[in-house]
């Protein structure tokens, strides 16, 4: 893993106050403990958005089973599991391996 982080709300607004007192990039950069790339692409952000927030929802995988396949896989499960373990056996497409992950996790939920 990398030793990547978020840099937070307070530290960016940080950045942009400091940037606007005149101090440079690596100055702000080595006060924050962060690199002066980071520093200039917060500014950016500030500049172009006028926030330093980050966008709703933008973080995590997004799904690959659409609301409607997660239901109709449950259907077909629930209707008849033995066919539904045949095909999982006989199919080697992603989908159905995302589709044996979600249920699976449901089962474990439940």
């Amino acid at each position: 893993m990398s030793s990547r982080r978020e840099t937070t709300e307070s530290e960016r607004l940080l950045v942009v106050k400091w940037s606007k007192e005149g101090k440079s990039l690596q100055e702000i950069a080595s006060l924050i403990g962060v690199t002066h790339g980071c520093v200039q692409k917060i500014l950016q952000k500030y500049k172009k958005t006028g926030s330093v927030a980050n966008i709703p929802g933008r973080r995590g995988r997004k799904e690959i089973l659409s609301t409607t396949a997660k239901r109709k896989i449950i259907h077909s499960v629930k209707k008849d599991p033995r066919e539904s373990e045949i095909k999982q056996i006989n199919s080697r497409a992603p989908w159905w391996t995302a589709a044996c992950g979600y249920l699976r996790a449901k089962k474990e939920n439940s």
